[in-house]
């Protein structure tokens, strides 16, 4: 047998769904309202997931499209929580749909009705059961 007519596979050769899981993170982060620099911050994408969810949930939005905005959303948040990979939502995923992305990111995270400043977030991650707060008063 030939070496030379074996296909070998190059290692050094860039893998083509780098860059694809580059921009479907940029679109998700775009989509939470997430600056790219907290990419990996936790609680941040926990706040910015619960104020989308607020505004976007068929319960609390009556609009035709709020089932696709509220998938949209969750689907954003698992990819950053690395629940899902942007390479396995081939064609069905809704970070493609530019038009649905850019309404969503579109729209302020503050000023959501019920929903709690990043500040108030916190602290309320870290109040403990007897109602008495870690933060200084």
């Amino acid at each position: 047998m030939d070496n030379d007519s074996r296909a070998t596979p190059d290692h050094d050769a860039p893998n083509a769904d780098v860059p694809r899981d580059m921009a479907m993170r940029r679109r998700a982060l775009r989509v939470l309202g997430v600056a790219p620099e907290h990419e990996f911050d936790v609680e941040r994408l926990r706040h910015a997931f619960h104020c989308r969810m607020l505004r976007h949930h068929p319960d609390a939005n009556p609009s035709a499209d709020a089932g696709r905005a509220a998938a949209l959303v969750n689907e954003a948040y698992r990819l950053l929580r690395g629940r899902t990979s942007a390479t396995g939502a081939e064609g069905g995923s809704l970070l493609l749909d530019d038009e649905l992305t850019e309404r969503v990111a579109g729209e302020p995270l503050d000023g959501v009705a019920g929903a709690p400043s990043y500040e108030e977030w916190i602290q309320g991650r870290f109040m403990d059961l007897s109602s008495a707060s870690i933060w200084p008063t």
